[in-house]
């Protein structure tokens, strides 16, 4: 997800920054800009997914910038930042089609819920169109990893993999930060699962993957390898030879059409 950040203000900005690293859990690549004459410059070029700008800096103010984004067709998706509750600011902002509309000093839970609302909403609950085919048709993809039946134990294994599936992770780091024994984990998966530990951490990153290669067109492979966790592009090979029996670039073209 290409995220972009538009504040005046050197340091929220640069705080805002260092919240998203810190804390985003979702892939993403990020630009942040100091006011809407260069986040327009490099809107023109990045084509964002997401916005997040103060309303009040000089020039041009946030509404101004969202209704040139949007006739200019670079991004559809925005949350607005104010350091005042105002009605007006708020109605307008509503009406413009901003997804949220957050208060400075800004809160980081409130920030990561709007991103990741608006990611989900973009990639992971998409109505069964085209470009979600794949997840349908693909057995490995199409997998139902339904957590309700599973476990309060196992449902938090999955839920920490599938917020760190980015980094290097196995049973010895969840075990540390769980404090499950590994081979409690290992057994947790496989009983409940039919997997073993490797398999359900490659379907969480090549899930992720698949979804990159399809919304994101403009990224490459090698991207999204490092952002599903795979830190170098022949790893992402091997998974999707081995799952899906394509190569990435052979998913992106035959589904994207």
């Amino acid at each position: 997800m290409k995220i972009m950040i538009v504040e005046d203000e050197t340091f929220v900005r640069e705080g805002i920054v260092s919240i998203l690293q810190s804390s985003l859990t979702i892939p993403f690549r990020l630009n942040s800009c100091a006011d809407a004459r260069e986040a327009m410059s490099v809107s023109e070029f990045s084509h964002p997914d997401l916005v997040i700008t103060d309303i009040e800096m000089p020039d041009t103010d946030g509404l101004e910038l969202i209704r040139q984004m949007k006739a200019a067709n670079y991004c559809d998706s925005f949350i607005i930042l104010s350091g005042h509750d105002n009605f007006d600011y708020a109605r307008n902002a509503l009406r413009y089609g901003v997804s949220d509309y957050l208060l400075k000093p800004v809160d980081k839970e409130e920030l990561i819920n709007a991103i990741r609302k608006i990611y989900e909403s973009r990639y992971l609950n998409k109505e069964m169109d085209g470009s979600a085919r794949p997840f349908r048709e693909i057995p490995f993809l199409a997998w139902d990893m339904s957590l309700e039946s599973m476990p309060a134990s196992l449902r938090r294994i999955i839920g920490y993999m599938s917020k760190n599936y980015m980094n290097d992770i196995s049973q010895k780091t969840i075990s540390e930060a769980l404090f499950f024994h590994p081979s409690y984990i290992s057994s947790l998966i496989n009983k409940y699962t039919g997997h073993n530990f490797g398999y359900l951490l490659d379907y969480i990153r090549i899930r992720r993957g698949a979804e990159l290669l399809l919304g994101e067109p403009d990224m490459s492979i090698s991207e999204v390898s490092v952002l599903v966790g795979y830190n170098n592009e022949r790893r992402l090979y091997a998974a999707f030879q081995k799952y899906l029996n394509m190569t990435p670039g052979d998913f992106r073209k035959l589904y994207q059409e």
